[in-house]
């Protein structure tokens, strides 16, 4: 099993920004939500981050329950949620990592006809990208041309 925790999916007009946990086994993709998230990837200021910090110390229960459940094999549960998703191998048309100047990094997950968008930060850089590699190794996907 493969895991990558705490990356975020940003807030869309009508969804607000979640926390999710990235799993790759048995030939599949998951990605599970594990809570609410204040997405502290955007936030430049001190400021802003003194506040993203306090708001998420208010989630910080409920995600490390959810990853400990990850942890113990017990995805069932996770996948039950409306906002978690499961991919075959076979379903997922595109995987990256897209690096960007100005704005946060991302993982970009396409398969069955979505595009999940995933914001990383600057720390979470090394691991994300050492995560999408041995993910596309165990997938048995393509390794993407220079455009991604």
């Amino acid at each position: 099993m493969l895991i990558l925790d705490r990356i975020t999916r940003p807030p869309g007009l009508l969804r607000r920004a979640l926390m999710y946990s990235l799993v790759v086994e048995e030939g599949r993709l998951c990605a599970l939500c594990t809570g609410k998230s204040s997405n502290p990837v955007m936030w430049g200021s001190v400021r802003h981050a003194a506040l993203v910090k306090t708001f998420d110390s208010t989630y910080e229960p409920e995600v490390e329950a959810a990853e400990a459940g990850i942890l113990r094999a017990e995805i069932a549960p996770l996948l039950a949620n409306k906002d978690s998703f499961e991919f075959s191998a076979r379903d997922i048309s595109r995987l990256i990592i897209q690096e960007r100047l100005w704005t946060s990094s991302r993982i970009v997950l396409e398969a069955a006809g979505q595009r999940l968008v995933f914001s990383l930060s600057q720390a979470q850089m090394e691991e994300a990208t050492a995560f999408v590699s041995r993910a596309r190794q165990m997938l048995g996907l393509p390794v993407p041309g220079p455009r991604g």
